[in-house]
């Protein structure tokens, strides 16, 4: 039987397909970013390297049953919202402040962050942090981990991590009052409550885009 011949150049062109497709670039998911508010004292943790976990209360049940995190997942981003002041007349208080703070890091020009310590000039007044736009935020964060425990499953370990001065032993208890200083006045959220919460494992993506960059 007489083999029949391919047209010419039709072999070519099917590997020269097959590789095309089999070449192509996964498509790339960029991160979520979102806003989350976080005190002077943890802005301060998270300068230092303190803090590498934010708890949150479980707001809606259903963020359990689905096992959704309303902060995100692994790989996306949070932007940090502080106290904050911003204007022309701060650059040069904002220089001097960021500086010392975050030395080397990106800054935000005119713009003054109350967890640094800075006084203002006259005439000049700290904003809440939930007013703060992303233009003036300085601090992004990484996700790590996401899981959903009660607020007092929390362990030394993780206490720590919250960034809570553990000088005098146990790391627990600083923290526990640390929770009710900023939760304590909210319906059912106090420690002795003992709510749901979202634990919330993260680090800074200044850091990880550095070490990532150094790594190549």
């Amino acid at each position: 039987m007489q083999n029949k011949k391919r047209p010419h150049g039709q072999g070519a062109a099917q590997t020269e397909t097959m590789h095309h497709q089999d070449s192509a670039a996964p498509e790339l998911v960029q991160p979520r970013a979102r806003p989350i508010l976080f005190s002077a004292p943890m802005v301060r943790a998270i300068l230092a390297g303190t803090k590498g976990q934010t708890r949150r209360v479980v707001t809606h049940r259903d963020e359990v049953s689905t096992h959704q995190c309303p902060y995100g997942s692994p790989g996306d981003h949070l932007w940090v919202r502080e106290t904050f002041a911003a204007g022309l007349g701060l650059a040069e208080v904002s220089e001097r402040s960021q500086a010392i703070a975050m030395p080397g890091a990106r800054r935000a020009p005119a713009v003054v962050y109350g967890a640094d310590g800075a006084q203002l000039p006259s005439g000049c007044h700290w904003r809440p942090s939930i007013f703060m736009p992303r233009s003036a935020s300085r601090l992004t964060l990484e996700i790590r981990e996401t899981r959903v425990e009660r607020l007092q499953e929390i362990n030394e370990l993780d206490a720590r991590s919250e960034g809570v001065d553990s000088s005098s032993g146990s790391s627990i208890h600083p923290f526990s009052i640390l929770w009710d200083a900023i939760n304590g006045a909210r319906s059912a959220c106090s420690w002795a409550s003992n709510p749901l919460v979202h634990v919330v494992h993260v680090v800074r993506f200044e850091v990880v885009a550095q070490s990532a960059g150094g790594a190549r």
